[in-house]
């Protein structure tokens, strides 16, 4: 059956903040170099610009889900709709890195509203299956445009416009969302639904919060009376989180979904593929600006290959799947993405950039066959009346291990980076200091010295810089194939969806298994 206008204008609508959302989660990767020239952050505040979007998302996933259940899901995306374009203008308008970085974590509580109400408008907007299924293939299809998109707007903007122009973008799109939510979405809400797991996922925040302020302050600064008291947060907040888990009648994560094996290996899929993939990403977008000196506008469009391989990455699944298991695919996308990620980590200031460029296709066509694979697999491996819960989990997985790869894959870059690098002996404290923080700060602390120190300062910044990229890439490639290996053991001889012995395979099944 055919959709209608006011259904195709409906999900137009939908896949607004879809786009918008996913392209929030990249679109700094080439503003970096830009906002940091003027708001000076330390290592450590750029990183939480980095990941308190991705952070807070993640904590708040499935908890926004289930409030629009309750109070009706148009109505919870209109707020937070409002919500994601005022805090997107306050981070397009941030003077210091302080607000910049509450910014980010007010745009990641409006975020997480927006995602599980569109897939639920969408579930309850088109009751045809064929319609149903179109539509949410085109959700997970923006989704992933808005991912690939991210980098290539932001270098178009910041080629004519200051840094904050990535985020005053949000603006005319929430409007647009607000008018077409009105003119054609139709409430809906849940005739029941489970209390809100507001405690276990703000004891989640706190706990992975705590952590990685914990990982950035040792790394940074040594030991001292700050670390020990996040060190005290952090564990309570692990054994708050445990305890919360194991008596709620209703945790934040669905105990009988992770005992089913299916699901317990989409998720750890998932959550690794996108801790390998982020912060290598990120690291590879100031590469192209700050070590080969690329403007941001040619930065991006070295990087649009990359997206377009990486759609045909998922489409190259669909098909291999025809004649090999999901395991099998998910292994071989999870060897090319590997070897993508230690070409990359081969990256020097005179590597060929078609070389470099060549990796990166391979690790997207590598990871975009993976992922959605695992994410197939994470919700056709859960019981019928768990599918929504699945998703959200999955959902959350991806936020949350992208969230994880810049805090921790970025702070052990930037302790490569502080330990590598040698200073000219003619720079001052004050300049020493600046350019020990970031490469960024090192371009900008060079360009105010005599051009004979400000070079080689340059050059001793490209060099520790690359050390550090060089070390989280072959680090996140040795991941992958470790995650390979565990796919391959957990598989084989056994079912994803209930832990027997899998069926035998239909005779016309070729090698497919009874999982995929």
């Amino acid at each position: 059956m055919k959709m209608n206008p006011r259904q195709r204008l409906a999900l137009t609508t939908l896949l607004l903040p879809v786009v918008v959302v996913s392209m929030d989660l990249t679109v700094l990767y080439l503003a970096v170099p830009s906002l940091s020239e003027q708001l000076r952050p330390s290592g450590s505040q750029l990183l939480w610009i980095m990941d308190a979007y991705g952070f807070v998302l993640a904590a708040l996933l499935i908890p926004a889900g289930r409030l629009g259940d309750r109070i009706g899901r148009r109505r919870l995306l209109v707020i937070g709709a409002v919500l994601f374009g005022l805090a997107s203008l306050a981070a397009a308008f941030s003077t210091s890195a302080g607000w910049l970085i509450f910014a980010r974590a007010m745009m990641g509580v409006g975020g997480a509203t927006l995602m599980p109400s569109t897939l639920a408008l969408i579930r309850t907007t088109f009751t045809d299956e064929q319609q149903r299924a179109r539509a949410i293939g085109l959700w997970t299809a923006a989704f992933a445009a808005g991912g690939a998109l991210g980098p290539v707007v932001a270098g178009g903007l910041l080629e004519f416009f200051p840094w904050g122009s990535v985020f005053i973008i949000n603006a005319p799109v929430v409007a647009l969302l607000l008018l077409g939510l009105r003119l054609w979405v139709a409430e809906s809400r849940a005739e029941a639904s489970a209390p809100l797991p507001l405690v276990g996922a703000l004891i989640g925040l706190a706990l992975v919060v705590s952590a990685m302020a914990l990982l950035k302050q040792a790394t940074s600064g040594g030991w001292g009376v700050t670390e020990w008291l996040l060190l005290a947060l952090t564990l309570a907040a692990g054994v708050g989180f445990v305890w919360h888990q194991r008596r709620a009648r209703h945790p934040l994560i669905d105990r009988d979904l992770i005992r089913v094996p299916g699901v317990r290996l989409g998720l750890l899929i998932v959550a690794v593929g996108m801790f390998a993939l982020t912060g290598p990403n990120m690291s590879l977008a100031q590469y192209l600006q700050l070590v080969l000196g690329l403007s941001p506008l040619l930065a991006s469009l070295a990087m649009i290959p990359m997206a377009v391989f990486g759609i045909g990455g998922a489409i190259l699944a669909s098909v291999l799947i025809t004649r090999l298991s999901k395991p099998r695919v998910i292994v071989l996308g999870l060897g090319a993405a590997s070897l993508g990620l230690f070409g990359i980590a081969l990256a020097t200031p005179t590597q060929s950039l078609v070389l470099v460029l060549l990796s990166g296709v391979a690790l997207s066509v590598g990871v975009t066959a993976f992922l959605s694979l695992a994410t197939d697999l994470t919700v056709a491996a859960a019981p019928p009346d768990h599918a929504g819960s699945a998703s959200a989990l999955s959902e959350t997985s991806s936020e949350l291990g992208a969230a994880l790869s810049i805090a921790v894959l970025g702070t052990a870059a930037s302790v490569v980076y502080r330990n590598g690098l040698s200073l000219p002996s003619e720079l001052s404290a004050s300049d020493a200091e600046q350019a020990g923080q970031s490469l960024q700060n090192a371009v900008t602390t060079a360009d105010t010295l005599p051009e004979t120190v400000g070079n080689t300062l340059l050059e001793a910044a490209q060099s520790a810089f690359n050390a550090g990229q060089s070390t989280i890439t072959a680090g996140a490639a040795v991941l992958l194939l470790a995650l390979a290996c565990v796919v391959m053991m957990t598989s084989r001889g056994r079912s994803l969806k209930d832990g027997q012995p899998p069926s035998p395979a239909p005779a016309n099944a070729g090698e497919r298994s009874a999982d995929g």
